[in-house]
């Protein structure tokens, strides 16, 4: 699974705090996996019409996320680095390592919501090369799945 957190993060403000009459609040949220902890504290919050500052959508996106991947020398495997998780096999990128860098031509994100949503598409296929790279390595972190109910 590859999470667009910033995605999730936009129709979950849409449905819940700029709510349209005649269209009821999200009450529960199932997340699979790769959620960080922070942005699971914000969903319970808007699922339950607490106020909280919103993170920006850059940093919750894939685009910022594959940004940084780039640099090998942050810790941690690629998965981890994906879910915004800390990674506790601190190996490294390994894919990003041991293979030839794919070549990837920057996509510039949005910072129109309604932009967001409709060009989701290129900037997840900007990963594919990523998950698509041999390793041997497996990282010892695991990622749950997570559950919100007002």
């Amino acid at each position: 699974m590859c999470p667009e957190l910033d995605i999730l993060l936009i129709l979950l403000v849409r449905r819940n705090v700029q709510s349209t009459p005649g269209i009821s609040a999200i009450t529960s949220l199932e997340i699979p996996t790769r959620c960080p902890p922070l942005l699971v504290e914000c969903f319970k919050a808007i699922i339950q019409g607490v106020p909280v500052t919103l993170p920006a959508y850059y940093g919750l996106s894939l685009a910022g996320a594959f940004e940084i991947a780039q640099d090998t020398a942050i810790p941690g495997c690629v998965d981890c680095h994906r879910a915004l998780r800390y990674c506790e096999g601190g190996q490294g990128y390994p894919a990003l390592e041991k293979a030839p860098r794919p070549t990837f031509e920057h996509i510039k994100y949005p910072e129109d919501e309604s932009e967001i949503l409709q060009t989701w598409e290129a900037r997840a296929d900007q990963w594919y090369p990523f998950e698509r790279t041999p390793s041997n390595f497996v990282c010892s972190t695991r990622f749950g799945m997570v559950t919100i109910s007002r």
